[in-house]
């Protein structure tokens, strides 16, 4: 699901949530992520409803789950260099955070890159509507933003950063020689890719035939230890067991590879099977998180000792209006261990 949505296919990832959360009505996670994706297609309110529901189920304290989310400056810097994901981090933002006048600015200049000026126009008008100064704000980005959505240029190519400068057309002739070019090569790399997708195709629905005759058989086996031991440790191997049944219905449909399907069941497959083997599997898990904070607390120091050019004034961009700094605060990732 994290996959579909962060390569921008929202409806097939929504879909694929919405499984989730049918089949495990318990999982907070599920909704997390659920939440996520109805954010970054616009459905704010439901998708805050929908976190809401996730915070009053037990999973979400007992796993201590939250929102992922970045500083202003980190999402202000990839905003200048991918608009489009740079959209998916502020709606994050806007989920977890609320209405903050930071991620709606960042978002019109994420807008107007993209082209979409209206849309850039409306979420400028949200900053002002919480923060009518916006005194973070670096006062020539803001003038420029200013300046581009009163003429309103008719093109809708993304705009070049720092200055916002939209870039120049290629010559009618190279779009020709592109066009003969793709006309003769266009049928056979048709012909290609739909086998290679009916293999992959083949390939995952072998892996998740082979995951779920395994899986069946362990669940019987360890609800007959389950039932002949008074350990509840055997209750516990069970309830793993189950969530990994629930989970694998969940790849069938977000569009994993069979070596993915394969590579992930059997890790967690052998995680389920004693308390110590889950103990170790979470820490792992743990040990990850810190090596990728550390790795991102560290190209952030970097950058931050650069002349990298910023939309925010010096040290505004440090944390979001609300006081706090970003992915220290947001929780984990909202389901990446699925």
């Amino acid at each position: 699901m994290l996959e579909l949505m962060d390569s921008g296919q929202l409806d097939e990832a929504a879909a694929a949530a919405r499984k989730a959360v049918k089949v495990r009505p318990d999982s907070a996670r599920a909704r997390v992520v659920l939440a996520r994706i109805l954010a970054r297609q616009g459905r704010l309110e439901k998708a805050r409803a929908m976190l809401a529901e996730a915070q009053a189920l037990p999973q979400w304290e007992a796993e201590d789950l939250g929102v992922p989310y970045d500083s202003p400056k980190e999402i202000d810097r990839v905003m200048q260099r991918d608009p489009a994901r740079a959209k998916g981090m502020i709606a994050d933002v806007l989920l977890a955070e609320g209405d903050d006048p930071k991620a709606h600015y960042l978002l019109a200049l994420a807008e107007v890159q993209l082209g979409n000026y209206g849309a850039a126009q409306q979420a400028l008008d949200q900053a002002r509507a919480v923060d009518s100064a916006l005194d973070f704000a670096h006062p020539d980005t803001l003038a420029r933003l200013e300046e581009l959505l009163r003429e309103r240029p008719g093109q809708t190519a993304p705009l070049a950063t720092p200055g916002l400068t939209p870039p120049q057309p290629l010559p009618w002739w190279v779009w020709g020689g592109v066009g003969v070019g793709t006309g003769a090569l266009g049928w056979w790399g048709m012909v290609a890719l739909r086998r290679a997708s009916a293999a992959a195709r083949a390939e995952r629905e072998r892996a998740l035939f082979d995951a779920e005759q395994t899986l069946s058989r362990q669940i019987e086996a360890a609800q007959l230890d389950a039932r002949r031991s008074t350990d509840p440790a055997a209750e516990r191997r069970v309830e793993r067991l189950r969530n990994l049944e629930g989970e694998l219905r969940g790849w069938s449909k977000a569009g994993w590879s069979g070596d993915d399907i394969r590579g992930h069941f059997g890790m967690m497959l052998a995680a389920s099977q004693s308390d110590a083997a889950w103990a170790a599997h979470k820490a792992e898990l743990a040990r990850q998180a810190a090596e990728i904070a550390a790795s991102r607390e560290a190209e952030r120091h970097a950058h931050s000792s650069s002349d990298e050019p910023s939309s925010f004034r010096s040290g505004a961009g440090d944390s979001w209006s609300s006081g706090s700094s970003g992915s220290d605060s947001g929780g984990n990732n909202g389901g990446s261990s699925w």
